[in-house]
């Protein structure tokens, strides 16, 4: 599972990981099979667990994080955490759910957008580039959309190889034979 090997290396306190009613039963069980972390549903109907827990990968139904007793608590934990968007094509519209989002994007320490599913309308696009701007170095309009992303796919990770150079003297018998043809070249 790409995303939790990724999220695992960030250094962030949590994860809070937003995701469509209907992905969140499948989306508990694989993230339990993949990691050793405590995974948590936070469930905001009232009754349920709504405070984030540190080092654990916290599980959000969108629906839940955009009521007021929620929200706030998980924009107290933003700046600590990575942010994953579940099926981001579902916010690109003018909804309460994606304001909710795009909020918590614009404080969290990281955001990770997913989707299989390819833009539903490209006649309107503009939702599309309140997201755009927040991770892009430049304005975003339709005019340069294909410019910003390829400047998504465009970067660099470091390895993580460990490199060791070191530097030993070691004292080696040379023999006149060796010094000729040393010379000799």
């Amino acid at each position: 599972f790409t995303p939790l090997s990724f999220l695992m290396d960030l250094s962030v306190e949590t994860v809070l990981w937003f995701a469509p009613d209907e992905a969140v039963d499948a989306l508990l069980e694989e993230v339990q099979k993949c990691v050793g972390a405590k995974v948590l549903l936070l469930d905001g109907r009232g009754g349920g667990r709504t405070d984030p827990e540190s080092g654990a990968i916290n599980i959000i139904r969108y629906d839940h994080a955009k009521s007021e007793g929620v929200i706030a608590k998980l924009k107290a934990w933003a700046s600590r955490a990575a942010i994953v968007l579940d099926e981001a094509d579902k916010l690109f519209g003018e909804t309460k759910r994606s304001s909710a989002m795009l909020e918590l994007a614009h404080i969290s320490a990281f955001v990770l957008m997913m989707s299989a599913t390819v833009l539903r309308s490209s006649s309107n696009l503009e939702p599309l580039f309140a997201w755009a701007n927040l991770l892009s170095d430049f304005p975003t309009s339709r005019k340069n959309l294909f410019v910003f992303f390829a400047s998504l796919v465009n970067f660099q990770r470091e390895a993580a190889i460990k490199q060791l150079f070191q530097t030993e003297y070691v004292d080696l018998p040379v023999t006149e034979e060796y010094r000729r043809a040393v010379f000799a070249r």
